[in-house]
């Protein structure tokens, strides 16, 4: 990954943090933006992003992002560990919210994966209310100009 690819992920994830999810509250939203904070700021120091090339890939012998993900989300207070009856559902309550923001912004900013579902056209324009930035619109084929804000889109 790039330093440009790093930036825009970067910037994907806080908009979406911060205006992604249409039935948040101001109160839910901030802390995500915290928490995705926090993860860059430490993710900043450690050169493994460098040979990821997407959330699932990397270059040979590397780690991939959703392992480092994984073990940073271990640590974040309240979260414990993989529950024993779900093993497939994060303790903490803002793992989910946080997964989908940074996993959406590196698939649109470097690569992209199996996706995040469950957003529309009108998320995307919440949470970049002075234009879609040209390299996230040019993640869609068709173009998002003339699409409704109710439409899908597959992050």
């Amino acid at each position: 990954m790039t330093r440009l690819q790093f930036d825009r992920w970067q910037q994907f994830a806080l908009a979406m943090a911060a205006r992604g999810f249409v039935a948040s509250t101001p109160a839910r939203a901030e802390k995500r933006v915290y928490w995705a904070r926090e993860f860059f700021a430490l993710l900043e120091n450690d050169a493994e992003w460098q040979e990821w090339n997407g959330w699932d890939a990397s270059e040979p012998g590397a780690g991939y992002c959703t392992d480092w993900f994984t073990e940073w989300c271990q640590v974040l207070p309240g979260y414990g560990t993989f529950g024993d009856r779900n093993p497939d559902r994060w303790r903490w309550p803002f793992a989910d919210e946080l997964h989908c923001c940074l996993r959406a912004g590196l698939d649109v900013a470097a690569s992209p994966s199996a996706g995040v579902l469950g957003f529309r056209v009108g998320d995307l324009r919440r949470m970049f209310p002075d234009g879609l930035p040209d390299w996230v619109a040019a993640f869609f084929t068709p173009d998002l100009a003339e699409a409704e804000d109710r439409e899908p889109v597959w992050l």
